[in-house]
């Protein structure tokens, strides 16, 4: 290079390294804790959505969140509600898993975010 050197730039930030997951199936919880970490995921985990939203509430919380749908205290759609009321608030992906066996589309309530249902993959 000629007269100056060129910066280099900043590496971007890895979006990818934060995660939350909230489940309170033992089992599940085990298996997307270590999935994600395997992915190169920083996980945090915990069992309900009270623990989940105390989490969140800080300003470096994760942006990736895989939530069981119905869990003790909170559950992942008033936890999901709560997330998207918040102004204003970094954009959180939210990954909202069940039990539950059904297909369609859903709006999420309080914000009307449409949401594809698929039946679950056996694990």
């Amino acid at each position: 290079m000629t007269g100056t050197q060129a910066s280099a730039a900043a590496p971007a930030p890895d979006l990818r390294s934060a995660a939350l997951v909230a489940e309170d199936d033992p089992m599940f919880h085990h298996v997307l804790q270590k999935s994600l970490s395997d992915w190169g995921y920083n996980v945090t985990a915990v069992e309900d959505g009270a623990k989940a939203w105390h989490i969140l509430e800080a300003d470096d919380s994760p942006k990736l969140l895989v939530l069981d749908w119905m869990m003790p205290g909170l559950d992942g759609v008033e936890l999901c509600g709560r997330i998207r009321s918040r102004k204003p608030a970094p954009y959180s992906y939210i990954l909202l898993l069940s039990a539950k066996v059904t297909s369609g589309t859903w709006s999420m309530p309080l914000t009307q975010e449409p949401m594809t249902i698929s039946p679950s993959l056996s694990m």
